[in-house]
Parts: structure tokens; sequence; C-alpha cells
């Protein structure tokens, strides 16, 4: 979540674009939680961080830049860049510039991936990009927002070898000892991935058993994460031809969250069910 400091920047932004609050708050919060967000009253998520920050014309770049928030962490400003790709921005805000000189090509490799379907990350990085993000995976041995990051959006390119590592490490991982404000960035989020990359491969198996592992991290308020298994749910029938059975489970999904009143999880829950029933084919009878 972004703290106060990001409220009092925000509103110096806001009074030199000349925006009000009502305009500035646009239809992402009211202008009263706005309010009280400037004033270091109350958070709010990245994502609608970077929302109002669209309605002031401002970016979440030039937001860091102001001393007022020179303590950002620059993990959470990609990580917010990251989401916002995931819900269908074009990508123009990823900037691998952010980051420490020696994770500049780990970030601009997970950038590229962000920006193709899962089933186009395969085959994508080269030899030395690919080499980079192993050695994220493998030299780590508690992960966090960071390496989850690099296995959420790298999981399809990387080695079995490194993925099985990767399982077996998040397998023993606290997740409810981490930030949830990016789920791409838990440890729920990267078991998510490597399971769906095993049915990518049909390997049936092993997806259960990351699946299983995630289902027993859950607690009933998880409604998000509940939703996620059933996306993998759906893929698991695609792939294995039953074809009536993803569609339903996938109506009941965005069902789910047009009663959730979710405009931004049903668009980031349709884009991706949209690109992976695209992508995998029903196994041959």
């Amino acid at each position: 979540m972004a703290e106060g400091q990001f409220g009092a920047a925000f509103r110096e932004l806001r009074r030199a674009k000349g925006f009000t609050l009502k305009e500035a708050a646009g239809d992402v919060v009211s202008p009263q939680f706005l309010s009280q967000f400037e004033r270091g009253e109350s958070q709010i998520s990245y994502a609608r961080l970077n929302d109002v920050l669209t309605n002031i014309r401002v970016s979440v770049n030039e937001l860091a830049a102001m001393n007022a928030v020179s303590g950002l962490n620059w993990v959470d400003l990609w990580a917010g860049q990251l989401d916002a790709v995931q819900r269908g921005n074009d990508g123009s805000t990823l900037d691998s510039s952010i980051a420490p000189a020696g994770l500049r090509g780990v970030v601009g490799a997970i950038n590229r991936l962000a920006l193709v379907s899962p089933g186009q990350r395969r085959g994508l990085l080269n030899k030395t990009e690919l080499a980079a993000l192993t050695r994220v995976v493998m030299v780590q041995k508690h992960y966090g927002v960071f390496a989850n990051l690099v296995i959420f959006y790298a999981a399809h390119a990387l080695p079995g070898t490194t993925r099985r590592v990767a399982a077996q490490r998040l397998g023993n991982a606290n997740v409810w000892a981490e930030t949830r404000y990016l789920r791409s960035g838990t440890t729920v989020g990267a078991l998510f991935a490597l399971a769906e990359t095993e049915i990518y491969l049909r390997n049936y198996l092993r997806a259960e058993l990351l699946i299983s592992n995630i289902r027993e991290r859950l607690i009933i308020s998880d409604v998000y994460e509940r939703l996620a298994l059933r996306l993998l749910d759906v893929e698991l029938a695609r792939v294995r031809g039953d074809e009536e059975r993803a569609l339903a489970i996938r109506h009941g999904i965005l069902a789910t969250l047009q009663l959730l009143d979710d405009p931004r999880e049903y668009h980031r829950f349709s884009l991706h069910m949209d690109r992976v029933l695209r992508e995998l084919t029903p196994r041959s009878k």
C-alpha cells in the first residue's frame, strides 16, 4: 500500500496541474477519500494510485522523482507498473532504469515477458537473460516480492530444474508474512504461475500438486486467490478437452466478479482467460 508520504506529494502535483479533488478522483475513488489520502489519513492501493495519477496527467515515475517520496522502494514502483500491464496497460510505464544498475537486466527481461501472453514467454529470452533470471531463483533461499515477481512472469521461460527448486522453496514459505498489495508478488502468485506452466506443458500431476499447495494456504477471505484457482481449473478443463466445463467455470468466475462489482479484476481475469484459452489446445483423444 502507498503510505502517507505519497499523499502530500500527490496533493502538490494535483494543485500544480490545476486539478480539483473531484477531477482527480474521477470514477476511481471519492473526493472525500482522496482528500484523506492527501492528508495521510488513509492508504491507497498502487493500482488506484496509478489511476488517479492518470487523471491528473502525471506518471508514477514523476511522483517518485519528488523529494517528498525519495524513499520509495523501487520494487514497489516496479510492481505497480507490472500490475498496470496486467490490467490492460500498453506497457509504456515499464521502466527498467528505476532498478539498481546490477538488476536492470533482470528487470528489463521481466518487462519484456510481461508484455506477452504466457504461451509466448517460452523461448523469448536470450541465454544471458535466462541465466540472470535463473540466478535470482536459485541463489535466494527465501523469496520476497522481487523473487516472486520474477517467478510469476518468468515461470514459462525457466528450465524445469529451476521451476522445481522454486516450487520447493515457495512450499516452505510463510505466505502470510508478505505484503500482499499485489498478488503477483506473493507466494500464492508465484505458485499460480508455476502451476499454470505445468498445465501448458501437460504435466498434470505436478500442476495438481501445486494447486493443492495453494488451496491449503487459503482462508475464506482470500476471494481473489480462490478465483485464481478456478482459473487454473478452466485451463485444466481446456487442455483435457472438456470445453463445456471450461466455459462453465469461466462464466462462474466472471459472474462472481460482477457480483463483487470490481471492474479492474473483471478485466484482469477475463483478459488472462481469453489469452490462455486461445493458446491452450485440447488434449488429443
